[in-house]
């Protein structure tokens, strides 16, 4: 009789247990707090964005005339102002899908009158602001780098300084990695 007396006290427990405290209902759930933004563990500080700009670049900056046929400057030139006018067109538009599409095409004119032309000074600059405004800048400061050693070959070095001054004389351009740019310069 002994069990029986302590199952029913261990019952009565587990009966009191489960009933509402002092007989009211139960507070519900108020709503969720959004979790907070991860920290990079200095100082409670938000993790630091990743850099828009692509560092890497696959594009051929030493176009050999001997590969791509005689240089043709008559022929480049309408490319390479079909390309100035697709990167004027492209700051000017406000709707970035218009704008992406409009360097697209400017690299793509850029790239072939450097194919029919690769020493021509003015495409090279065009094909960097081109890569600039797609946010490329590896290639960008690449194209700057080969305009610098145009500079050291005497048929080709007067274009090349007027391309030069010209990014020396636009510092919006290549803007967020502009140090890295007037490295590249002579």
């Amino acid at each position: 009789m002994g069990n029986a007396h302590g199952y029913a006290a261990i019952a009565s427990l587990a009966l009191l247990a489960c009933q509402p405290m002092y007989g009211e209902k139960p507070d519900t759930l108020g709503k969720v707090k959004p979790i907070a933004k991860k920290t990079d563990g200095k100082d409670g500080e938000p993790a630091k964005k990743e850099d828009p700009y692509v560092t890497a670049c696959s594009f051929n900056s030493h176009l050999d005339p001997k590969v791509y046929g005689k240089r043709d400057p008559k022929l480049a030139e309408p490319l390479r102002i079909a390309g100035d006018a697709k990167i004027t067109v492209a700051q000017q538009s406000t709707v970035e899908k218009a704008r992406v599409k409009q360097y697209q095409l400017g690299l793509d004119d850029y790239a072939a009158a450097l194919k029919k032309d690769p020493y021509d000074a003015d495409a090279t600059l065009g094909l960097a602001r081109a890569y600039d405004g797609l946010k490329r800048s590896g290639c960008a400061v690449m194209l700057i780098k080969r305009l610098a050693d145009l500079t050291r070959s005497d048929k080709y070095a007067d274009s090349a300084r007027r391309a030069i001054a010209q990014v020396q004389s636009n510092p919006d351009w290549f803007k967020d990695y502009r140090q890295d740019v007037d490295r590249e310069l002579p």
